[in-house]
């Protein structure tokens, strides 16, 4: 906060603090809804986009699960429950998912 602070005081000069506030709210809102757009984005991502072999694609659409975000919101139980699926896939499939939530999500 200190450093949007100090960004503002030197943009605004010397306007009321409640001025600088209002400035510094807007900026992270601004900043919350760029990350949130780039997050629904990514989410938004048709599985048979990313590379996945045919195979593993068409096994998951069979149980809906069509996009990157559905992808997210599967445990490795229902991984596991679906037809086609080895206990090889759904390790592939755990890791790629805590990837994407560790290196592309955040």
């Amino acid at each position: 906060m200190a450093y949007w602070l100090k960004q503002a005081k030197e943009e605004y000069g010397d306007r009321t603090v409640s001025n600088v506030i209002t400035q510094i709210e807007s900026r992270i809102k601004h900043y919350e809804d760029a990350k949130s757009a780039k997050i629904n984005k990514e989410l938004s991502h048709k599985l048979s986009e990313l590379g996945f072999g045919k195979h593993d694609v068409e096994c998951l659409a069979s149980e809906g699960i069509v996009t990157l975000g559905d992808l997210l919101k599967q445990t490795e139980e229902s991984l596991s429950k679906i037809r086609g699926f080895g206990k090889k896939t759904v390790a592939h499939f755990l890791h790629y998912m805590e990837w994407v939530k560790k290196d592309v999500l955040s």
